[in-house]
């Protein structure tokens, strides 16, 4: 507490009594202003920040920009802010400045603080103001030291002492960014008379973003694959958009123990080039590398099943119109034989039966008027066991009759002709003749 000098107050009235019409007034108003800061006689300059618990006496008086504050009496007011006068008036006034504290941002940072292409960027900041004022703060972001202004946010309620942070509107979303990049988010928080100044982040760089993949064939828990050479296929993701490689592996025990095969690719599908055994089970799986880091996916199981399946690929040989005693076969194509195929996983015996063709009594099934043979197919030479099938002319049963021996699966030579012959006996009735062949699998 300040002592009052009377002659020095008395002075200080002569001085200024331009300014004064009644000195008792002056003298009494001084004497109260006396009692709660120091009294300094001068005159208020544009521009210039007064300190706090500091009396300004003016004689032009003054717009005081942060308060607005304007005198028309020898009056004491508090001022909150700086004095920064651009409009004066010619009127008289204490002005006393108490002395506001701007807020104070303690610390900026960015979530996560290891972030990867596929993360969105938060930005937190912790506040502190001494007056608790009411704050908003206003952020923006620099990208590899580039400002990027898309995603400023503006007057965010700031919570004192506390995180505040950034909605989806001051984010930085992950198609916003790339591996490698730099950001650094910079906060200005006001509290309404004055702004702290900008405060900076530590920077953060994107790191790789792993990717995905997934198995798509042969499905999960299949019991019933059939190629014994299956196409394995997948899919992967990567947001990055980094060149992969990938690596399958395929076991026969569920722990992964005992490697079957393992083969390198840079397409998302493989088709072995050996052949898999039959009624086992197998686990596969895939592991992607981003030219970073590796990623397995999950684990996988099937079994090829032992499977049986023939198609008549050509399944009708007509023979047109024939007289008593015409003699005629497939072997020259004309007509054509029965051609039979393979499409199941193993070899193949195949046996044969057929209807009556002949009405005449002289030609019942089990003569030579009706007869079959096997042959190869002139561009799968080799398909089945030539030695263990029926490759000369035997007489066509009701009964299964064995034909064609171990035919092969493979596309390659899996096909085999069935050669029919005829002979119209000398006393078969003139009609349409038909005959129903029925060819199966042991």
């Amino acid at each position: 507490m300040h002592k009052i000098n009377k002659k020095q107050i008395e002075k200080q009235v002569k001085i200024n009594k331009t300014l004064f019409k009644n000195a008792a007034y002056a003298i009494l108003f001084f004497m109260l202003l006396s009692l709660t800061a120091p009294l300094i006689s001068s005159f208020i300059t544009s521009g210039t920040t007064y300190s706090s618990n500091q009396t300004i006496i003016s004689s032009g008086g003054t717009n005081i920009s942060s308060a607005n504050y304007r005198t028309t009496a020898a009056i004491a007011q508090v001022v909150i802010g700086n004095i920064n006068s651009s409009n004066y008036k010619s009127y008289l006034g204490f002005f006393y400045a108490s002395g506001n504290n701007a807020p104070v941002i303690k610390e900026v940072k960015i979530t996560p603080t290891s972030p990867s292409t596929n993360d969105i960027l938060d930005c937190g900041f912790n506040v502190t103001d001494a007056n608790n004022d009411d704050v908003v703060a206003n952020v923006t972001w620099y990208r590899n030291n580039t400002l990027w202004s898309s995603d400023n946010e503006n007057n965010i309620a700031v919570t004192l002492n506390s995180w505040t942070n950034t909605t989806a509107t001051g984010d930085i979303e992950s198609s916003d960014t790339s591996k490698e990049d730099n950001w650094i988010c910079s906060v200005n928080v006001y509290d309404d008379k004055v702004w702290s100044g900008w405060k900076n982040s530590t920077s953060v760089n994107l790191g790789n973003t792993a990717p995905e993949i997934n198995l798509t064939k042969p499905e999960n828990d299949n019991t019933t694959v059939h190629d014994k050479t299956p196409t394995f296929e997948w899919n992967a993701i990567d947001s990055d958009n980094d060149i992969l490689n990938y690596t399958i592996y395929v076991y026969n025990s569920s722990d992964l123990s005992y490697l079957t095969m393992s083969a390198n690719t840079t397409i998302i599908n493989y088709t072995p080039i050996i052949e898999l055994e039959l009624d086992i089970p197998y686990y596969w799986k895939v592991m992607v590398y981003d030219q970073t880091g590796y990623v397995n996916s999950s684990v996988w199981n099937f079994t090829i099943e032992s499977y049986k399946a023939i198609t008549l690929v050509d399944n009708t040989s007509s023979f047109g119109t024939m007289s008593l005693g015409d003699i005629n076969d497939t072997t020259n194509n004309n007509p054509a034989p029965l051609r039979v195929r393979n499409d199941g996983n193993v070899f193949v015996n195949l046996t044969l039966n057929a209807t009556s063709l002949w009405s005449s009594t002289s030609a019942p099934l089990g003569t030579s008027y009706y007869q079959f043979r096997a042959d190869n197919v002139t561009s799968e030479i080799g398909a089945f066991s030539w030695s263990s099938s029926t490759t000369s002319w035997a007489n066509m049963l009701s009964s299964q009759t064995s034909i064609i021996k171990e035919l092969n699966y493979d596309d390659s030579i899996d096909e085999a002709e069935i050669e029919l012959r005829v002979e119209v006996p000398l006393d078969e009735s003139p009609e349409s003749k038909t005959s129903t062949i029925i060819v199966e699998t042991e």
